[in-house]
């Protein structure tokens, strides 16, 4: 009976060692690149030997369609910035859930974590604007002699740079194109101030 219980406590013990090595829990991918069962080193080196192999895919140039316009522009991930965070991705898939039963037969899938430079895409998505955008009236006082003018403040359509970056972070590697929404952009004051 003492040899029955020692082998099932081997048994046991060497089952949670398979299913709990390494710092990223087993059966965990990133785009499809195997990372689980590693340190967090490893898995960070593996993720990026994986993204090298996808270098064309994830350099291609991107369809995005701004506003109501059916024009369709197209931007290069390298010219906003966008690119996918190892250390960040690696972090969140070593912190995912990580039950016994899943970690022995389960797998898991990890988003990127994505990063964009928002200042970068207000100036290249700026350029493809086209006829939806409305520039705002700024407000003003000119005069005609000596008589003031004043010029009252009027919202115009444009860039939410912080949407845009966001829809761009979410649907890089989804579906094309993408809408790129216009939002009303207002001037820091009013016709009443």
């Amino acid at each position: 009976m003492g040899g029955v219980a020692a082998a099932l406590l081997a048994v046991v013990g060497g089952t949670a060692a398979y299913a709990y090595a390494g710092e990223v829990p087993r059966g965990t991918t990133v785009l499809g690149i195997d990372i689980g069962g590693r340190s967090r080193t490893d898995a960070a080196e593996a993720l990026r030997a994986g993204l090298a192999a996808q270098a064309d895919r994830l350099a291609a140039a991107i369809p995005v369609r701004l506003g109501d316009n059916q024009q369709i522009s197209e931007v290069k991930p390298a010219e906003i910035g966008l690119s996918v965070d190892v250390e960040a991705t690696v972090v969140a898939a070593a912190d995912g859930p990580s039950s016994p039963f899943r970690l022995l037969f389960g797998s898991h899938t990890v988003e990127p974590v994505v990063t964009v430079d928002a200042a970068r895409v207000l100036e290249v998505l700026s350029k493809g604007l086209g006829p939806d955008a409305q520039e705002m009236k700024m407000p003003a006082i000119t005069f005609n002699g000596t008589t003031p003018k004043a010029t009252y403040p009027k919202p115009g359509r444009g860039l939410d740079v912080d949407k845009a970056a966001q829809e761009l972070r979410a649907g890089w590697l989804g579906t094309y194109p993408l809408a790129v929404p216009l939002a009303e952009v207002r001037p820091a004051t009013s016709s009443t101030a």
